[in-house]
């Protein structure tokens, strides 16, 4: 379960607009303007009083320069200092994302029971290879002839099981990226592949269940199409990354 060596990676301005270092180093020099924009504000607000100490009084040009130029300066220094709050408050906001993603990452993918999903899957239903909606149909039916005791179909049945759980687990990790909970950059760069190879397999399997149920995977189904490579091919050279069939194209969609 690496991350895919062909993922897309992030477009220069999505990696500078996310990028930490160069966001702090913005937020810092921000600060210093701030900081010297106040100096100056209050060196012009103190000024006709200071001055008023030199001998002969202060000279009346610089205090109207000062009484002119205090609400320019103080007008600049707020707006600073809301962008500098504002830059600081997205750039907590996504590094509270990415830790989010990354522990959610590694409480899931490197987790036993994720491993036992794909093993159970790929007993019955291998990588590269269709789930239809009719196997999943034929599968309760042989069960519901033959009753729970056949070894099997119960194999079979947890194969299926299996599979569907790992759709889940997409469907939960597209619905944190729609809500921007969970970093679209990071999770493009490590599951990507596994997402798009395991959706292109069961693309009919989740037709047909939206025909019966349309909002099912409705955030695995917009994050597939907004990551799959319409010229992305398998291991066997066939098309890969398929688009899912439209609910209508289905004969039982009626």
């Amino acid at each position: 379960m690496t991350a895919s060596a062909t993922a897309s990676a992030p477009t220069a301005s999505a990696t500078a607009e996310t990028d930490p270092a160069k966001g702090t180093a913005r937020a810092y020099w921000a600060s210093l303007c701030l900081i010297a924009l106040v100096a100056s504000f209050m060196a012009m607000v103190t000024w006709p009083l200071w001055a008023t100490a030199i001998p002969g009084g202060p000279d009346n040009r610089l205090t109207t320069i000062s009484v002119f130029l205090t609400p320019i300066v103080t007008a600049v220094g707020v707006i600073v200092a809301l962008a500098t709050w504002h830059r600081t408050h997205k750039l907590t906001i996504a590094r509270s994302r990415k830790q989010h993603t990354i522990k959610i990452l590694f409480e899931t993918r490197l987790s036993d029971e994720f491993r036992l999903l794909h093993e159970s899957r790929e007993t019955h239903h291998p990588p590269f290879r269709d789930v239809t909606y009719e196997d999943w149909e034929r599968l309760r039916d042989d069960i519901a002839r033959a009753g729970p005791n056949d070894r099997h179909l119960h194999q079979r049945k947890e194969s299926l099981t299996s599979l569907l759980e790992l759709l889940n687990y997409y469907e939960f990790l597209a619905i944190g990226i729609r809500m921007e909970d969970l970093d679209e950059e990071m999770l493009r760069g490590t599951v990507r592949s596994m997402m798009c190879n395991l959706v292109d397999d069961c693309r009919d399997l989740i037709a047909g269940l939206r025909v019966h149920s349309p909002t099912a995977f409705d955030n695995l189904c917009w994050l597939y199409d907004r990551w799959r490579d319409p010229e992305r091919v398998d291991i066997y050279g066939k098309p890969n990354e398929r688009p899912i069939p439209d609910k209508g194209e289905r004969p039982d969609a009626a």
